[in-house]
């Protein structure tokens, strides 16, 4: 230690007081970039485009939800859909097809995969519609499954009139299908309350929110899909395509049944989907 004379007395003060400042910064220093080094490294293994959630709600319903953003987009072009549902990690890189129609989009290969293999561990049994009031169209970038045309009207009711079709065959039923979804969440508030978004803090005022605006028209959502799937105990699948993400929702409704209804979601509008 020094000793530090100053006029009326003396001080005396440690030498390595300067020292220990600088120990601590280099300790600080070093925890931060461990820190980052973390950071960094799942990024590494998740990927930087790279989202994966799983929801399963409380009940009979299941919902499962793969999502995927990457880079680099192929089209569609998968061969054979057994190949592809049976392949690991490694994806199939060129695939070209002419966008030529809505359905021709540009899909990541990843979620493409991924959906493919959803869909082959389950069956898709949906009703076709008759011939002359619909036109079914093959999916290239889902072989061996297609979905109808302009069939189901675009009137902000299209979730409910593919409910309807699954449930009694006529997609006009629409109306008693809403109004029957409603009578089912009304009758178990507690297994939809907490799933319900919204400003209030209290969940019974969200749900009673989302139910007038249900009764006023409102577009059906993801908590329909489980209502409708729960009341007439269905397992429904859903396709949800845009032009950089495509993924499979699985809502079980019956664990008795191994078949699934089928629904094709693009561009905010349901059209019903069939597997060959």
């Amino acid at each position: 230690m020094t000793v530090r004379k100053a006029q009326h007395h003396v001080e005396i003060c440690p030498a390595n007081d300067f020292r220990y400042v600088i120990f601590l910064k280099m300790v600080y220093l070093a925890c931060f970039m461990m820190l980052l080094f973390l950071i960094a490294s799942m990024i590494g293994m998740e990927g930087r485009y790279s989202i994966k959630t799983r929801w399963t709600p409380t009940g009979n319903a299941e919902h499962s939800e793969n999502f995927y953003k990457v880079d680099n987009i192929a089209q569609a072009g998968i061969d054979k859909s057994q190949e592809v549902a049976s392949s690991s990690d490694s994806y199939p890189t060129d695939l070209t097809s002419s966008p030529s129609t809505s359905h021709e989009l540009r899909v990541p290969t990843p979620s493409n995969v991924k959906t493919l293999r959803t869909l082959a561990n389950i069956r898709i049994i949906t009703h076709e519609p008759p011939p002359a009031s619909a036109t079914i169209k093959p999916l290239k970038y889902l072989p061996g499954y297609s979905t109808t045309e302009h069939y189901i009207k675009k009137d902000g009711n299209c979730l409910f009139r593919t409910f309807a079709h699954f449930k009694y065959e006529d997609q006009e039923k629409h109306i008693q299908v809403r109004q029957e979804m409603i009578q089912y969440i009304e009758a178990n508030p507690f297994e939809f309350q907490d799933f319900v978004e919204g400003e209030d803090p209290e969940p019974e005022i969200r749900l009673k929110k989302y139910l007038y605006k249900m009764k006023n028209g409102a577009w059906g959502d993801e908590l329909s899909i489980k209502a409708l799937s729960e009341a007439y105990e269905l397992n429904v699948v859903v396709v949800s395509v845009s032009d950089r993400s495509m993924y499979a929702q699985l809502h079980v409704g019956n664990k008795g049944t191994t078949g699934f209804r089928g629904a094709y979601l693009q561009n905010d509008h349901y059209e019903l989907l069939f597997q060959a």
